[in-house]
């Protein structure tokens, strides 16, 4: 499974076969009616990308994602990967101030992905809302 941002009409979207493109795209659409800024939507649409890559990687289907699991995403963010098999290009200044080249922090990737959570929860129905809604720093999963 694939996914990835692509631009389409002025707005970030996920584009591929994964099962998070749908309502990630809802998702995306639904802070761009509650006029989150421009860099808010495209910087939580890469943390989907990361979120959908770690799951496939993990093995984990997005409908059974729990609190521990957005921890474990955290951790396998923060990894080195190497690049021996990859051409390294370095982001030089050579216009004007280089851009920035460090991961989206922390507390960015769990707000998305705990509010991520709560709109799933809400377009799914699921019956245990109470439980889902819980704050991620607050709520722990069933060990995997």
């Amino acid at each position: 499974m694939a996914v990835m941002v692509t631009r389409a009409d002025g707005a970030h979207r996920l584009d591929g076969d994964h099962g998070l493109v749908e309502i990630g795209n809802r998702w995306l659409a639904h802070l761009e009616a509650r006029n989150y800024s421009p860099a808010t939507v495209r910087g939580y649409a890469f943390d989907l990308v990361s979120l959908g890559r770690f799951l496939e990687h993990a093995g984990i289907d997005w409908t059974e994602l729990v609190p521990s699991d957005v921890f474990d995403w955290l951790e396998w963010q923060a990894r080195p990967v190497s690049s021996a098999d990859e051409r390294v290009v370095r982001i030089g200044k050579s216009r004007g101030a280089a851009p920035s080249t460090t991961m989206p922090s922390a507390s960015m990737s769990t707000t998305g992905s705990g509010a991520f959570r709560t709109s799933c929860v809400s377009s799914r129905g699921f019956s245990d809302v109470a439980a889902a809604l819980k704050p991620l720093t607050a709520a722990t999963g069933p060990e995997r």
